[in-house]
């Protein structure tokens, strides 16, 4: 409708569904939008025609029931011989199993991302480590004068940690605004094929953190152990 009537009402309009069509069809609703097939046909405009008008040699039986559908194959098939026994049966499955073969190709790029995920997430805390370990090691001198003027462990401990941990969570809280913002672009590119898990936001972050502690807190204690003397001298 947007395609060919925008801003306009479709209804009541008459069209051909092929170029060599006889026959005028008139549009008496408008549907949804519906994903038919991502790959060939994901925005291709879709009109839906009444069966007697525009009969197909090819149907398609869908059924539910209790149990396991894989087990049902063989009662839709005794079914559909009881209508008509002349009348061949085929490409027979789950939903699930054709669910599973359509999407192959997306599942193959979404465990790509997902190691890719992975391996953002390894460099990130790598980098993440060796900046805290350098950043508390060059406060080695300062420590040792602080703990010669009188500051206590657990005193240089809680301020070393803490101003690590400001500096870490700062990049961690834009980090995750940055991806918050692409995962909710990527949704709206990929309509119906991803969606947002809420647990990757909160995991990632979490991980990131106890990274930046445990680079903060090594290097710290460490530092502590020197003799504030040997600092002074130095």
């Amino acid at each position: 409708a947007d395609l060919y009537w925008p801003e306009e009402s479709p209804l009541g309009r008459r069209v051909k569904l092929s170029p060599t069509a006889e026959e005028w069809i008139t549009i008496v609703g408008i549907s949804g939008n519906v994903l038919d097939d991502w790959f060939t046909s994901r925005n291709a405009p879709t009109i839906y025609v009444p069966t007697n008008q525009w009969p197909s040699n090819i149907v398609n039986v869908i059924a539910r029931g209790p149990g396991d559908p894989a087990s049902r194959i063989t009662d839709l098939r005794t079914a559909v011989s009881q209508v008509d026994p002349t009348l061949p049966v085929f490409d027979t499955g789950t939903m699930q199993a054709a669910i599973r073969t359509r999407t192959t190709g997306l599942r193959f790029i979404s465990q790509l991302m997902a190691a890719f995920g992975v391996l953002a997430l390894i460099l990130a805390s790598a980098g993440i480590y060796g900046v805290m370990a350098h950043y508390v090691a060059q406060r080695r001198h300062e420590i040792g004068v602080r703990m010669a003027l009188g500051a206590t462990t657990r005193g240089v401990l809680r301020m070393t940690m803490g101003q690590g941990l400001r500096m870490s969570l700062l990049g961690i809280v834009l980090g995750t605004a940055l991806a918050v913002a692409a995962a909710r672009l990527l949704e709206s590119i990929l309509f119906g094929v991803i969606a947002i898990v809420p647990v990757l936001f909160v995991a990632g972050p979490m991980v990131l953190m106890l990274v930046a502690a445990l680079a903060t807190l090594i290097p710290a204690q460490s530092a502590i152990r020197v003799d504030p003397a040997t600092v002074l001298r130095e």
